[in-house]
């Protein structure tokens, strides 16, 4: 998998201090959705594990974490 993901210092920021809020959290997980007609949908939560097939970005300090399918 390749990816070029990259937060500029005020988006890792924020996503830092809101990281800090939730608790067990690893990162950010990012994704792809089927969304039916409309096409897909995208999707950003905050995430609390790392799976074996996640491809994981680090960028601004924050793990950005990516599914296989997406």
């Amino acid at each position: 998998m390749s990816f070029n993901i990259i937060l500029t210092p005020k988006a890792g920021k924020k996503m830092l201090e809101s990281m800090k809020e939730q608790e067990s959290t690893v990162g950010i997980r990012i994704g792809v959705l089927p969304g039916g007609c409309s096409g897909f949908q995208y999707s950003m939560a905050i995430g609390v594990e790392i799976n074996k097939d996640d491809a994981v970005i680090e960028s601004e300090g924050v793990k950005l974490i990516i599914n296989k399918f997406s």
